[in-house]
């Protein structure tokens, strides 16, 4: 990746993970929204919450957003996420926020190699 996309994306995912959104945005306190657990079990995967970021989280989640370039800026992923962890690899980073139909979902997930977006309604750690 070339230094100056690096930057761009670098700062997209400082400002996103800062907070720099709208100021009259409707989230509310993320303990409002959804519950989020220390694990949670979907189909044969456990997934563990991750305490923080590391280098090859914020790699990974630079690398989505450089090939999926029209999610950039996306006020649905916006904010510092909830990040998990399956195995050695595998990552789910999900952003919760609140809404008149209940709280609302949206996943960016790498598993098996292979990126995949989701959303929803309601408690995504429940199945």
């Amino acid at each position: 990746m070339n230094r100056s996309i690096q930057t761009i994306l670098v700062g997209l995912l400082t400002a996103s993970m800062t907070g720099c959104g709208d100021a009259g945005t409707n989230e509310l306190p993320r303990s409002a929204n959804v519950d989020v657990p220390p694990q949670f079990v979907q189909g044969p995967t456990t997934w563990t919450k991750a305490e923080a970021q590391d280098a090859i989280d914020t790699e990974c989640l630079a690398h989505f957003f450089a090939v999926r370039q029209d999610l950039v800026g996306s006020p649905e992923l916006e904010g510092e996420p909830h990040l998990f962890r399956a195995g050695s690899s595998d990552r789910r980073f999900y952003w919760l926020r609140a809404s008149a139909e209940g709280p609302k979902w949206s996943c960016v997930a790498f598993e098996h190699g292979r990126f995949s977006v989701g959303d929803g309604t309601g408690n995504p750690f429940i199945q």
